[in-house]
């Protein structure tokens, strides 16, 4: 039997991957950093927390793997990290990839799988070692995020475009010579790249990574977590009721979607958004007086559904992600949506089906989408049965363990 090893230092959707290849009879080894298993520092904690901290913890455990298949490395490190994170500008992640790299480039080694798959920024230092002392492994990266080069020329775009520095702090480590030669590096080395999207796709071709050496498997969604509810008709009377979900940066476009809404009034656009802010992030200052622009800060996961329902749109103008799977839970709770084509999300959306792309670079296009859901509320009911239908047929978890064990089981056969 084939055993593969899964290595993520935080979560994202790397607990349905482990899912799979469990199934599949295929997984030796889950490692993380935090993660809820009995005896384990991170179970200790969880019974001093309240409230949504409380929640928010709950979600690091799978109710698939049992607690021996989990491997914790750093585990106080991945917890100090998650902590410090509410004060924003103190950032231990660096020390915390390094370290977590170092140790499961190590504990690889010594088992020697068939397969490990890592998570972008490792750093080629470790997946060069490695390829040097377990040959016969095969090491694949399952890229999560467009190409951090090609997000930088964007974020440069922008920052010229419109007048701005946000990025040269947010994304600081973009401007750091050996940071992007680790990025451009990890892009050389590994055997395989899983890719959820076409823009991430693209930005590793930009990158120069054979085409041979991507292979595409989307993520999904919990149709059960996301239940469906249609759009009810609403009177052309009524306000548009935008949702944005995510973290409140620039990279996620906040400061172009405030900026458009904010050119309405309550009466015409009501836009909440749902998320924590990030450090130097001053659109939330901005705007707190605009009365049509809500910052609710971070909503847990089981009231963000119940903000599903209440939305007519969901807009994420973003200017890079990976494959964003808030769009996937709005499709799957029936919201249309209005995003960018660099959301990753944008290949499951069918322009005025269940919803609308623009091009990112183009806010015009962003205001004419906006525009049009607002002069067509009758069509919203309709797109709201095709959200769901789209995910139902094409992005559900079911069908990413298939493909994905499909397309491992391929790898697997290569050169046996």
């Amino acid at each position: 039997m084939k055993r593969i090893i899964i290595a993520h230092v935080s979560k994202q959707h790397s607990f349905h991957t482990a899912v799979a290849l469990k199934r599949a009879g295929l997984l030796a080894k889950y490692i993380t950093t935090v993660y809820d298993k009995q005896s384990s520092l991170t179970g200790k904690v969880k019974k001093v927390l309240k409230g949504a901290t409380l929640n928010k913890a709950g979600t690091r455990r799978s109710a698939e793997l049992e607690d021996d298949s989990v491997l914790l490395i750093g585990e106080f490190f991945g917890l100090l990290r998650i902590f410090l994170r509410r004060f924003k500008k103190i950032n231990i992640d660096a020390f915390v990839m390094d370290y977590f790299g170092r140790n499961v480039a190590n504990y690889v080694i010594k088992q020697k799988p068939d397969a490990v798959i890592l998570y972008d920024g490792v750093g080629k230092k470790y997946i060069d070692k490695i390829k040097k002392k377990s040959p016969n492994t095969k090491v694949i990266m399952d890229v999560t995020i467009s190409s951090r080069l090609y997000m930088k020329e964007i974020f440069e775009e922008d920052m010229k475009l419109y007048g701005h520095d946000k990025f040269y702090l947010q994304e600081a480590s973009l401007w750091n010579k050996e940071h992007m030669q680790n990025v451009s590096d990890d892009f050389r080395y590994c055997d395989f790249y899983l890719v959820p999207s076409e823009v991430v796709k693209r930005s590793l071709i930009a990158a120069d990574v054979p085409l041979s050496k991507l292979i595409k498997v989307p993520y999904g969604v919990s149709v059960r977590d996301f239940s469906y509810h249609e759009k009810p008709q609403k009177s052309a009377a009524e306000p548009l009721r935008l949702l944005f979900v995510g973290g409140v940066m620039h990279r996620k476009g906040i400061h172009h979607l405030c900026e458009l809404v904010s050119m309405y009034n309550a009466q015409e656009v009501i836009l909440e958004i749902a998320g924590g802010v990030v450090a130097f992030e001053d659109t939330p200052e901005k705007y707190r007086d605009c009365e049509n622009i809500k910052f609710l800060g971070f909503v847990t996961r089981d009231r963000i559904a119940e903000k599903f329902k209440q939305a007519d749109v969901f807009i994420l103008p973003s200017l890079g992600e990976g494959l964003a799977l808030v769009i996937l839970e709005a499709l799957a709770t029936g919201t249309p949506v209005l995003t960018s084509n660099l959301s990753g999300g944008n290949d499951a959306v069918i322009n005025y089906e269940n919803g609308i792309v623009y091009d990112y670079n183009n806010l015009g296009q962003l205001k004419d989408g906006i525009d049009w859901f607002r002069a067509n509320r009758d069509k919203i009911p309709a797109m709201s049965k095709a959200a769901r239908k789209t995910v139902e047929e094409e992005y559900t978890w079911e069908k990413y363990y298939q493909q994905l064990v499909g397309k491992i089981n391929n790898i697997l056969e290569i050169n046996q």
